[in-house]
């Protein structure tokens, strides 16, 4: 999805009894993959991974963090690098909460 629907589909998810559910920050989305491994770098118990029908799609997703001269920092979980795009590409979505 865009960026923005990306950020209305957080902020209106209602999952697991919860409602406070947000985009993660680059940094957050970072924290989340496995550094130094081939494929996708998310650990197991990651759910919901992205679809990998395609070839090399190790999901692109979006962050809540703005890039200076536009566009939105994504971070592709394949390689473990991110980079940035114009808000309105379509890419995946991965919500998160702050913990309590």
């Amino acid at each position: 999805m865009t960026w923005s629907d990306a950020n209305e589909a957080c902020a209106t998810l209602h999952l697991a009894g919860f409602n406070d559910w947000r985009l993660p920050s680059r940094e957050e989305l970072e924290s989340l993959m496995v550094k130094d491994q081939a494929g996708y770098n998310a650990p197991d118990e990651m759910l919901y991974p992205p679809d990998l029908s395609w070839p090399n799609n190790f999901g692109w997703y979006w962050s809540s963090s703005f890039y200076t001269d536009g566009g939105a920092w994504l971070v592709l979980f394949n390689y473990g690098y991110s980079d940035r795009n114009s808000e309105d590409y379509q890419n995946q979505v991965r919500a998160v909460r702050t913990a309590q």
